[in-house]
C-alpha cells in the first residue's frame, strides 16, 4: 500500500510539474485543435503560411522584450521603434537601396534603444515612464515621415525573401527561428545569459548594496559571474560528504 501510494504521488506530482512547465504549448495545441474544428480552412496550407509569416515581427520583437523583462525592466516602445524602423527602410531603400536601408534603420532603431537604456541607467528614471515617452515621441516622428500616406517598397530582391519559402516553410519564419535559436543559446549556455537572468533575480539585493565596492560596475560583474560557480562548488561538496568522499 506504501508503495502504490508513493507511486501516485509521484505521478501526481509529474503531472503537475508538465503542466506548470510547459502551459504554453499546450495552451497553444489546444487552440489549434479548437481553430482547426470551428474552420476546415484554417489547417489549410495558404492560412497557415499566412499565419506563420504575421507572427514573424510579434515573435522576433518577444525575443528582445525577454531580455527586457528577464532583467527586471519593461520597454513600452518596441512597437513604435517597428514603426520607425519599418518607415525609414522604406525612405532608405528608395534614397540609395535595400541593402544600405535595412543595415542603416536597424543602427537608428538600436540608437533610440540606447537612448532610452541610458536614461534609465544613467538617470535613474522608471523604465515604464523613460519607454512610454519613447514610444509618443517615435509614433510621432513616423507620422511627420510619412505624412500620413502608405510607403510602397519595389525591390525584387526584398519581396522574394518575404514571400518565399523553403520546404513549405516561410523564410520569414525561418529566419525567426535561427533568431529564437540564437536567444536560447546566449541565455543558456553563455555566461552573458546567466548574468542577464541573476541581474533579474538579485535586481533588488544589487540595487539595495551601499558599498562603494559593490557600486563598480566590473565588481557587481565579477560578482555575478562568480555566484554561479559558488553554487556548484556547493552543491558538489554536499553531495560528496554525502557519499563520504569529503570536500573538493
Amino acid at each position: 500500500m506504501e508503495t502504490t501510494s508513493l507511486e501516485e504521488n509521484y505521478r501526481e506530482s509529474r503531472v503537475g510539474y508538465i503542466l506548470r512547465e510547459h502551459t504554453t504549448i499546450i495552451v497553444f495545441v489546444v487552440m489549434f485543435i479548437v481553430c482547426c474544428l470551428f474552420s476546415n480552412k484554417f489547417y489549410s496550407y495558404v492560412n497557415l503560411s499566412n499565419v506563420m509569416r504575421q507572427a514573424v515581427p510579434l515573435g522576433i520583437g518577444s525575443m528582445g522584450m525577454l531580455f527586457v523583462i528577464l532583467t527586471g525592466g519593461i520597454d513600452l516602445s518596441v512597437g513604435s521603434i517597428l514603426a520607425v524602423g519599418n518607415v525609414s527602410l522604406a525612405l532608405l531603400s528608395l534614397k540609395y537601396n535595400i541593402e544600405t536601408g535595412i543595415v542603416l534603420s536597424l543602427l537608428l532603431c538600436s540608437f533610440f534603444g540606447l537612448i532610452s537604456g541610458v536614461i534609465v541607467t544613467k538617470g535613474n528614471i522608471n523604465p515604464f515612464v523613460t519607454t512610454l515617452a519613447m514610444m509618443t515621441i517615435l509614433r510621432g516622428v513616423a507620422m511627420i515621415l510619412t505624412g500620413g500616406q502608405p510607403l510602397f517598397l519595389e525591390d525584387e530582391w526584398f519581396i522574394n525573401i518575404s514571400s518565399d519559402s523553403l520546404f513549405y516553410i516561410p523564410y520569414p519564419f525561418l529566419l525567426l527561428i535561427a533568431f529564437v535559436a540564437i536567444c536560447h543559446i546566449l541565455l543558456r549556455y553563455t555566461v552573458f545569459g546567466r548574468i542577464i537572468v541573476a541581474v533579474g533575480s538579485n535586481g533588488g539585493e544589487i540595487r539595495s548594496d551601499q558599498g562603494r565596492s559593490l557600486q563598480n560596475p566590473r565588481l557587481r560583474l565579477l560578482r555575478l559571474r562568480l555566484r554561479p560557480l559558488c553554487h556548484r562548488r556547493r552543491r558538489e561538496n554536499q553531495r560528496r560528504f554525502a557519499e563520504g568522499r569529503g570536500r573538493v
